[in-house]
Formats: structure tokens, C-alpha cells, sequence
């Protein structure tokens, strides 16, 4: 696995992000196959699978990637040759960031990784993104070592209560991010291969044991996973969104030109429990996205849960 690790308190309910459009229990399951980035094709825009020659005027950009390109005027040409073993190329990195204009002060990095090789293929224009994005100081180093340990089932993370009143919290929840060795990732993903992963973690994630056992439900419009042609129910999608475990499309260009998008909803789905305490996005802006919530401050047990129950799904998939 590759990952990354957000760990939250919810002090409130809320609704899900990033919703495209309000369902209602009668109306007709949208048809996203025509709607740009989300139909089988890239948003259009800066080209997603070869580079060409020179890019565009960046003189009006804003974003870290552009302001990198802007400090080096060769790198560009340096890289745009360059291509990862699994077939990723630069222009399907920084497309995003070559798309959107973006804002000089709220800059998003415009770069996204279509494989764990990015990092090194292309390690002249992520080391400073990544740099700038985590505010490192550039004299020690990219990030070589951990700043937190929290040790094996996150027995390093303290269990002091952040609300030893009870009145503030209502729960906590931590969610991780992790994708599969060997596949390219979400941005720069086949149909074929979404599918593929698909398969393989719906396939884990039931054979997890001990609990939280459940079930895998494919979102609406989605006829990739046999079991479940179509997709969940709406009894069950409307569950999903009262528990904050549902994902929808994306609806912003800055997401949309990653290419994270296209053929929406195939080879996406949640896992989640009966109790609706833990649950895995598939497919969403990374392969996996698991998150566990429980009541009031005990972050520690969220985490533990969470640690506990990916472990037990990489065994599923290593045994595969």
C-alpha cells in the first residue's frame, strides 16, 4: 500500500462534499457519460496523455506546479519525455494545474501522482510541490523521517480525552487513504483496471474477520460488480448519506481535470458495516479511503479500528 492519513474530529453533524446534484426517491438515475470528466473521456483542456512541445502561458496560473514551472523554464522539457512503467506520462500529472487559473492566495498544488512511480520519474517537480505543499524546510530534507510515531494498531496514540466534559464532541472519526501496489491510481486509471481493483478489494473487505463484517455496495449506475447489477438501492444509498458514508461525483473543475472522474459510477462502491461505524470508499480519489467513527472523544479507538480492519484486508489481498 501506498497512504495517507487524516485523522478528524467531527464536533457536528454534517452532509457529505462534493454533491452534484440533490437526489430525490423518484427521480431518474443521472446519465453522466456526456458530462465532461465524467463520461469516458478527460476534461477538455490541457491534454492528458502525451505532453506537447511547449506549455501554455502560465503568466496567469496559480498553483504550486505552475510556480514551479514558471522558477525553472527547462524543466518542463526536461520531463515531458519521461514515462512510468505502468504508461504514465507528466501531462497526465499536471493537467490539473494547467486547466484551472487557480487564485494567488489559495494556491492547490495542481498535481496529481497517476502511480506510485510518479514520485520518482518525476521527483524534479514533486519534491518542490511536495516541499512547498508541506512547508519543509528544504535544508533538512523531504520529509525523511515520520514527525509522529504511532505505533503498530496505534498503540503510540495517546488516550488523554480532548473533551473530558462530554458536552463538545459528538463523535471522532479518522479515515485513511491507501492505494495498491502494481495498479496506476484513480487520476490515470482504465476502466479496465478500476474494475479490476474493484474486484479485488470488494473481495477482501468480506472476508475480513474478525467484525465489522458487511457488505459492498457498488454506487447507482454502476455494472461492474456482478453481485450487484446496477448498483445499491435507494433505501440503502439514502442510509449511506445519513451515515456521511456516501461519495458522489465530483463537481469542480480542479478534481474534474485530474481525471478521477471519467466513467462514472463504474468501479466504485462503499463497504460498510450494519452499524454503520466503519466504512471504505473504493475507487473515490484513491483506491481506498477507510474511516471508522465512534462516539464522543475516543480517537484512539476510531484509529485502532481502522489500523486493525486494513491490516486484515491486506491479508485478504495478499492471499489473492
Amino acid at each position: 500500500f501506498g497512504s495517507r492519513w487524516t485523522i478528524d474530529f467531527c464536533c457536528a453533524p454534517g452532509q457529505p462534499f462534493g454533491i452534484l446534484m440533490s437526489h430525490t426517491q423518484d427521480a431518474e438515475k443521472p446519465d453522466f457519460s456526456n458530462i465532461p470528466g465524467l463520461g469516458p473521456s478527460d476534461m477538455p483542456g490541457f491534454p492528458g496523455n502525451a505532453c506537447p512541445l511547449r506549455l501554455p502561458d502560465l503568466s496567469r496560473h496559480h498553483s504550486i506546479v505552475a510556480d514551479a514551472f514558471k522558477n525553472d523554464p527547462a524543466l518542463f522539457g526536461m520531463l515531458r519525455g519521461r514515462e512510468t512503467s505502468l504508461g504514465v506520462n507528466l501531462a497526465r500529472c499536471i493537467k490539473s494545474g494547467i486547466d484551472n487559473l487557480g487564485h494567488s492566495l489559495v494556491k492547490s498544488s495542481g498535481l496529481v501522482a497517476g502511480d506510485e512511480e510518479c514520485f520518482d520519474t518525476f521527483r524534479e517537480v514533486f519534491d518542490p510541490v511536495i516541499r512547498k505543499t508541506l512547508k519543509d524546510n528544504q535544508a533538512t530534507g523531504l520529509c525523511l523521517t515520520h514527525p509522529t510515531d504511532l505505533g503498530r494498531f496505534g498503540r503510540g496514540l495517546k488516550s488523554d480525552k480532548a473533551d473530558p466534559t462530554g458536552r463538545y464532541v459528538v463523535n471522532s472519526q479518522v479515515r485513511i487513504s491507501r492505494n495498491l501496489h502494481g495498479f496506476r491510481f484513480p487520476p490515470a486509471m482504465s476502466r479496465p483496471e478500476r474494475n479490476e481493483v474493484e474486484r479485488l478489494l470488494a473481495a477482501a473487505l468480506l472476508e475480513v474477520r474478525p467484525p465489522p463484517r458487511g457488505e459492498y455496495l457498488p454506487l447507482q449506475g454502476s455494472g461492474s460488480y456482478a453481485p450487484r447489477p446496477g448498483g445499491m438501492s435507494d433505501a440503502e444509498e439514502d442510509a449511506l448519506q445519513d451515515a456521511g458514508f456516501l461519495f458522489e461525483a465530483p463537481d469542480s473543475t480542479l478534481r474534474l481535470s485530474t481525471g478521477v472522474g471519467r466513467d462514472w459510477a463504474e468501479g466504485r462502491g462503499v463497504f460498510t458495516n450494519a452499524e454503520r461505524t466503519f466504512a471504505v470508499w473504493v475507487n473515490e480519489q484513491d483506491h481506498v479511503r477507510a474511516m471508522a467513527v465512534q462516539p464522543g472523544d475516543q480517537l484512539h479507538l476510531a484509529f485502532r479500528e481502522v489500523v486493525r480492519s486494513l491490516d486484515a484486508m491486506a491479508g485478504g489481498l495478499r492471499r489473492r
